[in-house]
């Protein structure tokens, strides 16, 4: 296990898909996620963080995984996730991971990963957009399986690969996202993407 060096505050890491686990990080890192160096090495780390993490944002970076093995082609992730604390509240984090066979193919195996803190997140979000209370309280409405399925939809993920995911036939993954366009109100799947994307509203 190696310690990367620091670099303003960044939490950073690289994941070996291979191994299936952390290979390299830095203090920050080990900081924001509470592991020791030592137990950073244990198999059993990748379930930990998974667990630290709200289970709606575990759910999309599982689903993006599942994604990648089926198309063969991973996918960036760029998001602001939440990371429970010891007193059971959530700190928003914002995590990008991707490959890095683009600056050197013979580490098409592995995934950097970035951690910022974003502390004034929530508190600033109603002030950005003077709608964002109606488009939170029209997500308000939705069903357990319709805000899985709107996450899948933010991701870019098709009906036929929503249905593959969730177990379900793609003319009923259409039907669910032609109801959840209804309750929105918006007109177009472009538009329910880019606004629940942006505000992170399930």
């Amino acid at each position: 296990m190696k310690i990367l060096p620091e670099e303003d505050k960044l939490g950073i890491f690289i994941y070996s898909k291979e191994k299936d686990r952390i290979v390299c990080a830095n203090h920050q890192f080990l900081q924001t996620y509470q592991i020791s160096i030592e137990r950073l090495n244990n198999s059993a780390i990748r379930r930990l963080i998974f667990m630290k993490l709200h289970k709606d944002d575990a759910r999309y970076i599982r689903f993006l995984e599942w994604n990648a093995s089926q198309n063969k082609q991973s996918k960036p992730i760029n998001r602001v996730v939440r990371l429970r604390q010891k007193d059971q509240s959530y700190k928003p984090l914002h995590l990008l991971v991707f490959s890095i066979a683009n600056i050197d193919r013979s580490l098409s195996d592995y995934r950097l990963g970035i951690v910022i803190n974003v502390p004034e997140f929530w508190s600033e979000q109603e002030t950005v957009d003077p709608h964002w209370g109606t488009y939170r309280d029209k997500t308000k409405r939705l069903s357990k399986r319709e805000k899985e399925i709107v996450e899948l939809i933010v991701d870019g993920a098709t009906d036929k690969e929503i249905g593959n995911y969730l177990n379900i036939s793609p003319h009923t993954a259409q039907r669910h996202r032609k109801n959840i366009l209804k309750k929105l109100e918006f007109k177009n799947t472009a538009k329910l993407a880019f606004i629940i994307g942006k505000y992170r509203l399930v």
